[in-house]
C-alpha cells in the first residue's frame, strides 16, 4: 500500500476545512440525500461524503458503510484530493497504490472507486464525494457528469450551512449582524489590491451606501485574456438588498468562473433564469435587479457590453455618450420575453467607460428636483475622463456631495469607471 501524498497547501487546506465547522457533527438530511442520489445514479452499494483531516478521513454522510471514519493512510480520498477533477480506480486489486490496502484485502472489499474533490470557492480540496463498488467497473460519461454536479451541491450546502451558522450567531444583536453583513459583502467583492493588479486601466469603484451596507455591488473576474466587469443594483436596500447581492456574486462566480461563460448577454440571461427560480414568491414578487456586464478583450482592444436597466456612459475625445440599455430587470417574474442585447465596440484604446446605478443618475439636487444624471453627470464625466483613477474618484465624489448637500441619500449609489 502506498501512503497518500500530502498536498503542498496542507496547512491552508486544513484551515479551510475547520472553517466550515463540519467535522464530527451529527448527520444532516441535506447531505444524506446527496449521497443517496449518488449511489442511485451510479448504481453502487457505497457512497460517501468524505472529509480529510490530519490523520483521518471522516464521513459527513454515507450509504452502505457502517464505519464513520478510517485512518487517512488507508483513504482512497486522500489520493483523490490531489487531483483537480474526478479520480477513478477501475480495479483496486490491480492498482499498486491500493492492492494491499486493508479496505481492499478486507471489508468492505473495495474494487472500484471514483471520487470527485470537494473544492471550496477559494480552491481547497476538503475531501470528496465518492462512490464505491465491490466489483471492478467504470462510470459512464453521464454518471461522471452527475458526480461532478452532486459534488458542487455538497460544497453549496456547506457554504449555506456556514452562512446560516453565522447568521444565527449574530441574530441577537442587529447592529452586529449589520457589521458582519458588511464584512461578508466586502469579502466577496474585489479588493483594491486585486484592482491594482488587473490589466484594466484606470479602474475605480465609487460606492456610497444609503445604509451601512449596500444593495449595489461591483464584481470583477479575469478569465484568460478577458476581464469581466459587473456593476449591479439589487432591489431593496440595507440587509435584504445586501443579502441578494451576496447571492448574486455566488451566481456570478458559478457562471463566469466555473462555467467559463464570458458573453455579457449570456451572463445576464443565466442570472435572470437562476434568480427568478430562486427568488420567485407569488405573494411578494421580487422587483428584480439592474446590471451592466462588460467583457473586455485585451489583445483585441475591444469590449462587449450588455445592460439591463443600469446606465452606461463612454467618454472618447472629451465627448460623453450614453449607450442604450434594455429597459428590463433581472430575476423578476414577467410573461413578456426579455432581451439583453449585446453591443460590440472595437478600437476603444483611450476610451473611458462608466457604469452606474440609478441611485446616482436619479440623485436629486439639494435645492431643486433636478436629477444628477440629466446634465451634471455627462458633463462631469467629460471633464474628468483624462485624469487618473484616483483623481477621478475624488473629483466625482466631491461633486456628488456638493450636489446632494446634507440631505439623506434616497438610495444606494454606485459608479464604476474603467479604461482600455
Amino acid at each position: 500500500m502506498i501512503t497518500p501524498p500530502i498536498p503542498q497547501n496542507e496547512v491552508e487546506r486544513l484551515q479551510a476545512l475547520y472553517r466550515y465547522q463540519v467535522l464530527d457533527t451529527e448527520a444532516e438530511s441535506e447531505f444524506d440525500e446527496l449521497v443517496q442520489l449518488a449511489s442511485y445514479i451510479c448504481d453502487v452499494p457505497i457512497s460517501l461524503i468524505s472529509l480529510i483531516a490530519e490523520d483521518k478521513q471522516w464521513f459527513k454522510a454515507r450509504v452502505g458503510l457502517e464505519a464513520t471514519e478510517t485512518p487517512r493512510s488507508q483513504a482512497f480520498c486522500a489520493h483523490a484530493i490531489m487531483e483537480p477533477t474526478l479520480f477513478e480506480v477501475i480495479d483496486a486489486t490491480k492498482d499498486p497504490r491500493f492492492k494491499d490496502n486493508p479496505l481492499v484485502t478486507g471489508h468492505p472489499d473495495i474494487r472500484f472507486y471514483a471520487g470527485m474533490p470537494l473544492t471550496t470557492p477559494d480552491g481547497y480540496n476538503l475531501g470528496t464525494l465518492c462512490v464505491i463498488d465491490n466489483k471492478p467497473r467504470a462510470l459512464s460519461d453521464e454518471q461522471r457528469k452527475a458526480i461532478k454536479t452532486i459534488a458542487n451541491q455538497v460544497i453549496t450546502q456547506m457554504e449555506l450551512r456556514l452562512n446560516l451558522q453565522v447568521l444565527r450567531a449574530q441574530s441577537q444583536q442587529v447592529s452586529e449582524s449589520i457589521r458582519y453583513g458588511k464584512r461578508l459583502q466586502e469579502a466577496m467583492l474585489p479588493t483594491e489590491d486585486t484592482l491594482a493588479q488587473c490589466p484594466v486601466q484606470r479602474i475605480f469603484v465609487l460606492s456610497v451606501p444609503k445604509d451601512e451596507i449596500s444593495s449595489d455591488f461591483f464584481w470583477y473576474k479575469q478569465i484568460a485574456h478577458k476581464s469581466i466587469v459587473v456593476a449591479a443594483d439589487c432591489s431593496g436596500s440595507g440587509i435584504p438588498g445586501a443579502l441578494v447581492s451576496v447571492a448574486v456574486t455566488g451566481l456570478l462566480r458559478d457562471i463566469v468562473t466555473h462555467q467559463q461563460i464570458t458573453d455579457p448577454s449570456d451572463i445576464l440571461y443565466r442570472l435572470d433564469e437562476q434568480m427568478e427560480r430562486i427568488l420567485r414568491n407569488d405573494s411578494q414578487p421580487y422587483e428584480g435587479m439592474q446590471a451592466v456586464v462588460a467583457c473586455i478583450n485585451h489583445p483585441q482592444k475591444s469590449i462587449e457590453i450588455a445592460s439591463a436597466g443600469n446606465a452606461l456612459w463612454t467618454v472618447q475625445n472629451g465627448q460623453a455618450t450614453q449607450l442604450p440599455t434594455a429597459p428590463v430587470a433581472i430575476g423578476n417574474s414577467t410573461k413578456a420575453p426579455k432581451r439583453f442585447q449585446k453591443q460590440f465596440l472595437k478600437d476603444i484604446a483611450g476610451t473611458m467607460f462608466y457604469a452606474c446605478t440609478d441611485g446616482l443618475t436619479q440623485l436629486p439636487q439639494a435645492e431643486n428636483p433636478t436629477f444628477f444624471g440629466q446634465e451634471a453627470l455627462p458633463k462631469l464625466l467629460s471633464q474628468v475622463a483624462q485624469q487618473s483613477a484616483g483623481q477621478q474618484k475624488q473629483t466625482i465624489e466631491a461633486a456628488i456631495a456638493q450636489w446632494a448637500g446634507k440631505a439623506p441619500r434616497p438610495d444606494d449609489l454606485l459608479l464604476v469607471g474603467f479604461g482600455i
